[in-house]
């Protein structure tokens, strides 16, 4: 059985260099061994959230302990290209039936057509463009029910 500092030694190598870690050089899998020796601690110490318990926040945590802010940010604008592609296809969804069932106008149109080219991810940069940082309890709570500052749970009507 192969160690923990082994296995993400190939899996730096099979990133990085497109093959496995034994099929390298002593040399070349020498660098691969040694940022896996540096990489282990800190990966060791950042306590994993609860796969059935962690809130978005928990993992929004731990990533942010083990990725670099660049790499983070990457991860961040798949998620972000993944939603607005949706919504743009759902978008373009609606648009199309509803034109196609003669319900509205040309401006209607253009302001359909206008709405998904503003979101449309392929036609504009990556979003976020920035890194998106903390998600705190303020971000999570419910909506405000009762206009008193009481939310669902707090009000008695949770979900």
């Amino acid at each position: 059985m192969t160690s923990s500092r082994d296995r993400l030694a190939d899996h730096l190598a099979r990133h990085y260099d497109g093959q496995p870690l034994e099929d390298l050089r002593e040399e070349r899998a020498g660098r691969h061994l040694e940022a896996a020796t540096n990489l282990l601690p800190a990966i060791g110490d950042a306590p994993r959230p609860s796969r059935f318990h962690a809130t978005p926040a928990d993992v929004d945590a731990y990533l942010r302990t083990l990725l670099a802010e660049d790499v983070y940010l990457r991860f961040q604008q798949a998620i972000g290209y993944a939603a607005l592609a949706e919504a743009t296809e759902d978008a373009a969804t609606v648009r199309a039936q509803a034109d196609n069932d003669g319900l509205y106008n040309a401006d209607w149109r253009e302001g359909w057509d206008d709405a998904i080219q503003r979101v449309d991810p392929d036609q504009n940069g990556p979003t976020p463009s920035s890194l998106v940082t903390g998600l705190d309890d303020e971000q999570e709570r419910e909506p405000d029910v009762d206009g008193a500052g009481r939310t669902r749970q707090e009000y008695g009507t949770a979900r």
